[in-house]
């Protein structure tokens, strides 16, 4: 028996015991994964945003602008924040449709 077939038995009887039907158990799925990937990105966000007391792109921003900050120094930062934002809104975009 294929890696494949042994999880559809072991998925099927979940579903009997659980008396659920198949769209459900892959709709709660997709919507646990999405929070996981939810948080982590969050988690993220924090981290990064606290190395230079920020909470967003624009605020990291604002502080180039203001010469709190060398662009130079915190450019990549910058970058991955705006790229954590723009994955956060995703997610929470793809979870209001579940």
């Amino acid at each position: 028996m294929t890696t494949s077939e042994l999880l559809k038995e072991k998925c099927s009887e979940v579903l009997s015991v659980l008396d659920l039907d198949t769209d459900t158990l892959e709709r709660e799925a997709v919507r646990v994964y999405l929070h996981q990937q939810l948080r982590q990105r969050e988690a993220e966000l924090f981290r990064v945003g606290q190395k230079y007391g920020v909470k967003t792109a624009d605020d990291l921003e604002n502080l180039f602008k203001k010469d709190r900050i060398e662009e130079k120094d915190g450019r990549e930062d910058y970058f991955r924040l705006d790229h954590l934002e723009a994955e956060i809104e995703s997610i929470r975009k793809a979870l209001s449709v579940l």
